[in-house]
């Protein structure tokens, strides 16, 4: 045998072997249970509590997944393939049911990533699926879902799909319990802290309370009519003066009490 015919050998023995383990692996149950023991050992924060049945009937129970920010919690999820509808090209889930999910992300907590190039408009979204898909019952019963502030919660909820080249039809649907909690927003306008304005005494000014004592104490009694015109006319200016501040001091007070 030439050297070419065993290479040639020897690549159709591994295509045929992989094809085969693939195919154990992902086509009979105990190779579908060996896949998720797998990426329950080998995948970080990954933690698969129970996992039952086949591709027709599969369900995982108790579903844990921790990440810096994100923290993922099911209680179970059950999914149902038609195998029959792959020999007619068709993708056919006859149950999809996620129950008691609870999922938080928090951004600050996440590694910062790569900016993102941005992508120049192309114009409205086209999306085709190259084979019929059919889902004839999705499910989601009791899902909590907390990105930073927001929340979004649904306590129930039915529906299906049928999804053929561009056309996707959606089936009756039924929808309760919808929360929906966003974040609270801080007030724009700010309330302005008005402080009361006392007028200050220039330095060579003295103080309005010194300034009547030396007065009366001249004048004697600043009222009297027996006061010198002088001394009087000086009296009215500083307790028109007196009046002004006083009424400012209450406006400025009102003001703030308001």
């Amino acid at each position: 045998m030439s050297l070419w015919k065993k290479i040639s050998l020897g690549v159709l023995i591994f295509i045929v072997l992989l094809l085969a383990s693939v195919a154990f692996l992902v086509g009979t149950m105990t190779g579908l249970h060996l896949v998720f023991s797998a990426a329950n050992r080998w995948v970080p924060g990954l933690e698969i509590g129970q996992v039952t049945g086949g591709w027709r009937d599969l369900s995982l129970k108790n579903i844990r997944y921790e990440q810096p920010g994100v923290a993922v919690n099911a209680g179970e999820i059950h999914l149902a393939v038609g195998l029959d509808c792959l020999w007619h090209s068709t993708l056919c889930v006859n149950d999809l049911a996620l129950k008691d999910i609870n999922v938080a992300i928090d951004s600050k907590k996440m590694p910062p990533s790569e900016q993102a190039q941005e992508e120049e408009d192309s114009g409205p979204l086209n999306l085709s699926t190259p084979w019929p898909i059919t889902l004839s019952r999705v499910a989601l019963n009791n899902i909590n879902i907390k990105i930073d502030d927001t929340t979004v919660s649904v306590l129930d909820f039915t529906s299906g799909l049928a999804w053929q080249d561009k056309n996707l039809t959606l089936k009756p649907t039924r929808l309760q319990g919808l929360l929906i909690a966003l974040p609270k927003v801080a007030d724009v306008a700010q309330k302005e802290v008005v402080e009361p304005k006392i007028e200050k005494p220039q330095p060579d000014e003295k103080p309005l309370g010194e300034t009547l004592k030396d007065l009366f104490a001249k004048t004697g009694n600043a009222g009297d009519d027996r006061c010198s015109p002088a001394a009087q006319s000086e009296y009215r200016v500083i307790s028109r003066r007196a009046a002004t501040r006083h009424r400012r001091y209450r406006s400025d007070g009102a003001h703030d009490a308001a």
